[in-house]
């Protein structure tokens, strides 16, 4: 099964965005997109057509803004059932899940937009209650576990490091991932380079074919595409 998750930027690259999920589309399971309004919906209208969508309300009440999530799954991908994270926590961010099937394999796959504020990208009260809550709700989730998405979180804060304690893969770490952003988004704050917003942690139980992070202008963010038998 292939994944692949991505901060869209609201489709602001459209051209090249329409032709990344264009082609991707051939032989993707599964689509994760964060900040997937505006122009996203329409690339999703019209590349994505015939597939199972989910998408979350958006979330205004934290930002005033519009952004929302998308989940887009496959046709013989068998959805279970859905549901959202942190639907009353205005300091939270935005997450998607859907417990699949695929094949005889069953999967809990969560979509994740973390709290944006404050933009240092540290460790707060809220942003740590943001990571409890998914592993939380993970606990008692039967299958295999998939979590990605844009965290907005540096690699060495407790809010990423409590998915390794808990016994998840951090790919990022694993296969040594330089960074998840690129020139569009460093041209934005050339004095405050982040490299890094965007994570995906696995179940121990999921085998991992391949995992990768290409770099690309298709958006701010760059892709995480994951492989898994």
């Amino acid at each position: 099964m292939k994944i692949i998750s991505l901060n869209t930027w609201r489709g602001g690259c459209a051209k090249a965005l329409t032709e990344y999920v264009r082609t991707e589309a051939k032989d993707t399971d599964i689509f994760l997109f964060q900040e997937a309004s505006d122009e996203m919906e329409h690339i999703r209208s019209e590349e994505l057509r015939g597939w199972q969508n989910i998408i979350t309300s958006k979330y205004e009440h934290i930002t005033g803004d519009d952004l929302c999530q998308m989940t887009c799954l496959a046709k013989d991908i068998t959805l279970l059932v859905s549901g959202i994270f942190f639907p009353h926590n205005k300091n939270h961010g935005l997450g998607l899940w859907v417990d699949i099937m695929k094949g005889d394999e069953r999967y809990t796959i969560c979509n994740i937009h973390g709290a944006a504020f404050p933009i240092d990208k540290l460790d707060t009260e809220e942003r740590l209650a943001q990571s409890r809550e998914i592993l939380e709700f993970l606990k008692d989730k039967p299958g295999k576990h998939i979590i990605m998405g844009d965290f907005n979180l540096f690699p060495d804060t407790q809010s990423v490091k409590i998915f390794e304690e808990y016994g998840y893969r951090n790919l990022i770490k694993d296969y040594n991932i330089d960074t998840t952003r690129n020139e569009l988004a460093w041209a934005k704050y050339p004095n405050n380079k982040h490299l890094f917003a965007d994570y995906c942690f696995v179940s121990a139980d999921v085998e991992v074919l391949d995992f990768q992070v290409p770099k690309n202008e298709i958006s701010d963010h760059l892709p995480m595409i994951l492989e898994i038998a």
